[in-house]
């Protein structure tokens, strides 16, 4: 591989990072000119080190004619030895401190403007990632998207924060040393660009299988991430079936795949070092053949020393800059996976003009409404109905029918492929889907709870409640369950409120929902999977819930059916039924056969 193409390609993907990253970058410019100040000095101290001991040799041990060098007098160590000794000694142990100095600063100042990036960077990213569409969300694997938001701007963090400075510190000292070494023996010194040459190299042709592996290993992390997260999420179920062995086996296969990409990236990187470390060996051991002849032809044994000195000092910016260079590689794998994802555009966009959702009265209609996930199949098709305000309306159907569509729909997580919603008569795309949003309630079936305290899960259906207003609507959904725990609503939850049964879940669901005083409220399954007497208390409280409100909710619960004002009963992504339950009991045999279990109205046969 050409080192010269390599190099241009390192550099290539550095400018693309940095210009993606820019605005990152440029808000801690002056943490990073620090850094980068640090990085000059602690050169500066690294290229001064050998010198004070060829100043001994040259001074004490072997004295060269002309005296140890520049700056001291040649009488000075023969008449005193002692304060010449310590003199040098004391510049060895001064040099050393102010370059730790130098270098303890640059980490400081380096690792503070990195950590700066990642939490801007994380931010921006988590906050990209929540006004992406479910179409997004339900394409994506959550592992990977956590390994992204996690492990993929940690790895960007170095090359952000520290590798133009360490790129341009370490290209300084090897111009200063090759040039010190060319001034010192320049025939020594072509040992040195012979060694560069091969170190340049060894780095390009390993470089970029690295970056491969890496890139590869990240996306098998990401696979590792959804499996584990996917099965814990699920731990009832896989206890339940037994099939913890199935899951672990699942997990070993990835993890083992995994593991495989790592060790190749590791005993490549292993290979190169181990290599550069035996071309500097050769290197020594041909500068020190070659030196030894040179010593008394003009060349000192102290300067001998400072030039093995430099040359052996030349491993460590070399090995640096071959680090660098493989870390470009990863850090740009990663910040590939994250331009990804910022790359996309929201789907959910208010339309130009688009204006606030008034106060609404809950009047909803479809207009001739047709959408499907995929072009080539519709969910929905020209569907028509209209919602006065105020009507509690159930939707009704098998399993894929368009029941959940349509309250995504109405929810504006997506918009119809072609006709029209209406909200109080005004098309949805009018009004900005954000403030849409605020005049609607919502209770899934998969009642989601996050793991924090009661009080803010219900403060995110309505964060400016007052701790009465979520006292009345807890009462209002029967939730008073919450009264009798010892903090309340400081009450603590576990993740998805794994600490509370399955009708008190319901509840706060219920409770948040209730505390939204939005004008339409939509309920999607809410006497499922509770005990009887949780859901004999919704189907009471109900008609007091949504009193006042549109009320939509999908159910198959009989009795909450019939206490319903209206039914639409979907089927094949149609409106195929339109009335209360016992007219659509009479005029609709495939209503009917939904609910063959139940005993059929006088005059109407059993399905």
């Amino acid at each position: 591989m050409n080192p010269i193409a390599d190099a241009k390609r390192r550099f290539a993907q550095l400018r693309n990072t940095y210009g993606r990253f820019a605005e990152l970058v440029r808000k801690e410019r002056a943490l990073l000119a620090l850094a980068g100040a640090a990085v000059l000095c602690e050169i500066a101290f690294d290229l001064l080190a050998p010198w004070p001991i060829k100043y001994i040799f040259d001074g004490l041990l072997i004295p060269a004619p002309d005296g140890p060098g520049p700056f001291v007098p040649a009488s000075f160590p023969r008449e005193h030895p002692e304060w010449f000794l310590a003199l040098s000694c004391g510049a060895i142990l001064l040099f050393a401190l102010c370059a730790g100095v130098a270098g303890y600063y640059r980490q400081i100042w380096g690792a503070t403007a990195g950590q700066r990036m990642v939490f801007k960077l994380r931010k921006r990213l988590y906050a990209h990632m929540q006004m992406l569409s479910l179409r997004f969300h339900r394409d994506s694997h959550l592992g990977d998207l956590l390994l992204r938001i996690t492990g993929d701007i940690a790895m960007l963090r170095d090359i952000l924060s520290t590798a133009l400075v360490e790129i341009a510190g370490r290209t300084a000292t090897i111009i200063i040393m090759v040039t010190v070494l060319l001034f010192l023996d320049p025939a020594l010194a072509l040992v040195s660009v012979a060694v560069m040459i091969a170190v340049s190299l060894l780095s390009s042709i390993s470089a970029r299988k690295i970056t491969r592996v890496t890139k590869e290993q990240r996306e098998k992390e990401g696979v590792i991430a959804h499996l584990a997260g996917e099965a814990l999420a699920a731990m009832p179920l896989v206890k339940a079936y037994g099939c913890e062995e199935r899951m672990v086996e699942n997990f070993a296969r990835q993890n083992r795949a995994s593991m495989r990409k790592s060790l190749k990236g590791t005993r490549l990187q292993a290979a190169l070092e181990r290599r550069v470390e035996f071309i500097f060996a050769a290197g020594i051991a041909v500068v020190f053949a070659f030196g030894v002849f040179r010593v008394g032809a003009g060349l000192t044994a102290g300067e001998l020393l400072v030039f093995v000195s430099y040359f052996h000092r030349l491993n460590k910016p070399l090995r640096k800059m071959a680090s660098t260079a493989n870390r470009i590689g990863k850090a740009a794998a990663c910040g590939e996976r994250i331009i990804e994802i910022l790359a996309l555009a929201p789907e959910e966009v208010d339309r130009d003009g688009a204006r606030p959702a008034p106060v609404l009265s809950g009047a909803l209609r479809f207009d001739d409404v047709s959408f499907g996930y995929e072009p080539a199949r519709l969910v929905l098709e020209r569907v028509s109905f209209a919602i006065p305000a105020g009507q509690r309306v159930a939707l009704v159907g098998r399993n894929g029918a368009g029941k959940s569509t349509l309250v995504h729909l109405v929810l504006r997580f997506f918009e119809p492929r072609n006709g029209r919603i209406l909200f109080d008569g005004v098309d949805a795309r009018d009004f900005q889907i954000r403030s849409l949003r605020e005049r609607i309630s919502l209770a899934l079936q998969s009642t989601l709870l996050f793991g924090t305290s009661i009080r803010e899960n219900l403060l995110c259906a309505a964060p400016d409640a007052t701790d009465a207003e979520m006292e009345r609507a807890l009462a209002a959904a029967g939730a008073d369950f919450v009264r009798r725990l010892p903090a309340g609503l400081d009450s603590g939850l576990a993740d998805r409120g794994a600490n509370l049964s399955g009708g008190e879940c319901r509840k706060l669901a219920l409770a948040a929902a209730v505390l939204r005083r939005a004008p339409i409220l939509i309920l999607d399954e809410p006497t499922t999977h509770i005990d009887h007497a949780s859901r004999e208390e919704i189907v009471r409280r109900l008609p007091r819930l949504a009193e006042g409100r549109t009320c939509i909710a999908i159910t198959h619960d009989v009795e909450l059916l019939q206490s319903m004002d209206r039914i639409l009963y979907l089927a094949d992504g149609k409106l195929a039924g339109d009335g209360t339950h016992e007219e659509l009991l009479v005029s609709s045999p495939e209503y009917r056969a939904l609910f063959a279990a139940d005993p059929a109205p006088e005059g109407v046969p059993r399905a």
